[in-house]
């Protein structure tokens, strides 16, 4: 069905290791910085998601925020959605890049902070028997 989400094992090899339970928050969006109609107060709506993720029992494994972290790069941004992630439990946060992320300076602050192992700002990683891509 289009649209539909699904997974399969895609090799042998990580059929081989079985997933074991765990949790993750996918966040998104989070637009540090704007101010307007569609939100009248982004950093609030943030900080109750923070609030949200924090209250999770277990706490999630890891965090992948997947992009508009900022709104037009605003001056303070990054900072204000990475100190605020690092204040839930979970084991590491990833970061994939949005167009707010990235148009105003040609990625250079963000892939600077956030680049990845390759640098690109992709992330590609296992965790517990599976694995995740995170594209651009």
């Amino acid at each position: 069905m289009p649209g539909a989400l699904s997974s399969t094992c895609t090799s042998p090899a990580s059929a081989a290791e079985p997933a074991l339970d765990f949790s993750f928050v996918q966040i998104s969006d989070t637009h540090i910085g704007f101010k307007g109609e569609a939100n009248k107060d982004a950093l609030g709506t943030f900080e109750q998601a923070i609030a949200r993720i924090k209250a999770l029992d277990p706490a999630p494994s890891f965090i992948i925020h997947t992009g508009d972290m900022t709104h037009t790069q605003k001056p303070g941004a990054f900072d204000t959605v990475t100190e605020a992630l690092k204040g839930t439990k979970a084991e590491r946060v990833f970061y994939i890049p949005g167009e707010n992320d990235v148009f105003a300076d040609g990625g250079t602050e963000y892939l600077g902070r956030f680049g990845g192992p390759t640098g690109t700002g992709w992330q590609s990683f296992d965790y517990k028997g599976v694995h995740f891509v995170g594209l651009i």
